[in-house]
């Protein structure tokens, strides 16, 4: 009776180790698939893969009113159109922006569609980063004149979906960006005192199925 209840108790004790090794090596794995701490500057800044999905949390407030939600954007297709390759993404996320609808991505600068008083047209949304900081503007929304400075951001950022290394930041008066090329965008502040507004997303959770 002693002997099987030693048995007993020994199975039980293998069976919990067992379960805990699992999870570890499924949190590693989770851990694994949107971090990556290799320079990854030859990657695409925003990976291109039919399925690439992203969830961010995106918290809002506007005066007292806190808001804060779960979304997803996936890239579902794409499209030539006047020789550049256009990805459409599903879904709506603070972090992404204009990203969402469609985009392109021409010699390493990110091209989206925006909407101004003419109607819609073709504009920069992010280039690529180099050794120094630089800055270059764009019109966004027709007549509104944004400026922006990019460049390698030292050190390394943690968000849920994990901790990235190797990331490009690009700042402006009212927002900041940081994207993790081979992932995307990870994280978006953007704050407007005068009208007391702000608006942040972190990524939570991506699946990079890969980049075309």
């Amino acid at each position: 009776m002693e002997s099987s209840r030693n048995i007993k108790s020994a199975v039980q004790r293998f069976a919990v180790k067992m379960i805990m090794y699992l999870l570890f090596i499924i949190s590693i794995i989770a851990l694994i698939a949107c971090d990556d701490k290799s320079d990854d500057s030859s990657k695409a800044y925003i990976p291109t893969g039919i399925d690439n999905c992203w969830v961010y949390s995106d918290t809002s407030r506007v005066g007292d009113k806190l808001t804060i939600d779960e979304d997803t954007i996936r890239v579902t297709g794409n499209e030539w159109i006047a020789g550049r390759m256009w990805w459409y993404l599903s879904g709506s996320s603070f972090a992404m922006g204009t990203l969402c609808g469609n985009y392109c991505i021409d010699i390493d600068t990110i091209f989206v569609i925006d909407t101004g008083e003419n109607g819609k047209y073709m504009r920069v949304e992010f280039i690529p980063a180099d050794d120094t900081p630089k800055k270059y503007s764009f019109v966004r929304q027709g007549d509104i004149g944004v400026h922006r400075t990019v460049q390698i951001l030292p050190g390394r950022i943690s968000t849920p979906a994990g901790i990235f290394t190797n990331c490009v930041i690009y700042s402006s008066d009212l927002d900041t960006i940081v994207i993790k090329p081979g992932v995307g965008i990870i994280y978006r502040h953007y704050v407007d005192n005068n009208r007391n507004i702000s608006q942040k997303a972190v990524l939570v959770d991506c699946a990079i199925v890969g980049d075309n």
